[in-house]
């Protein structure tokens, strides 16, 4: 059997290993703390850096998404008021319309200067690049062409009416002197 630890190393140096263990043991200890506590704050600083890039990327995101909406509502209104336009042309030609028939009806060619007005707007705002200035598909383009040339078509053959009106009434004016 060995002999017991004390007598080889002796009494007062087992007291100092013990006391080197014990030092040892709380050095371990707090050495423990410590990697936790770093741990606890090297995780605190990952969350916060990762939160920061987070509201980075959530930031960014949100200056596009405003930019895009805001094109896509200027876009958007762009759209509804040559929708507008459209509309108020139609109103137009559909008075222009009703007063042509009142020409016709009446013979009153008082008639003819509201046609002339309703179809001076219309060409004036077809006329006038507004439309031209708006549409960039060359369908739209050839739209308004259309338009153009259907309305310009139309106020030549009313103005030939009212001129054959005012013929056949100068003609039936003769004939009865």
């Amino acid at each position: 059997m060995s002999p017991p630890i004390e007598k080889i190393i002796g009494v007062s140096n087992k007291r100092l290993a013990d006391e080197v263990l014990q030092k040892y043991k709380e050095f371990l200890a707090a050495f423990s703390r410590y990697q936790l506590t770093q741990m606890k704050l090297d995780l605190k600083k990952l969350k916060r850096t990762a939160k920061e890039a987070m509201e980075a990327i959530r930031t960014n995101q949100m200056v596009q998404f405003d930019k895009i909406q805001t094109a896509f509502k200027i876009e958007l209104d762009d759209k509804l008021k040559v929708a507008d336009y459209a509309n108020l042309m139609n109103k137009w030609l559909l008075d222009a319309r009703m007063n042509e028939k009142e020409v016709i009806i009446s013979k009153n060619v008082d008639y003819r200067e509201l046609v002339e007005d309703r179809i001076t707007k219309i060409l004036t705002l077809t006329l006038g690049e507004y439309l031209k200035a708006r549409f960039k598909s060359e369908g739209d383009l050839k739209r308004v062409a259309e338009t153009l040339a259907a309305v310009t078509a139309y106020k030549h053959a009313f103005d030939n009416y009212v001129d054959l009106i005012k013929a056949q009434e100068q003609a039936e004016l003769r004939k009865s002197l």
